[in-house]
């Protein structure tokens, strides 16, 4: 999250536009979005 294309993803207004598309989370017109196989990867277990 250190990346600059995501800098917007810390307002909360922003953030809370979240839908999904192709089998991954997007956010706003510019469709910023997460690679799924990274999403997968990353992913941690929630208990």
């Amino acid at each position: 999250m250190d990346y600059p294309v995501y800098k917007s993803l810390q307002e909360k207004t922003f953030f809370n536009s979240v839908y999904t598309q192709n089998g991954t989370v997007c956010w706003g017109e510019n469709d910023i979005d997460f690679d799924p196989n990274t999403l997968y990867i990353e992913s941690v277990v929630v208990e």
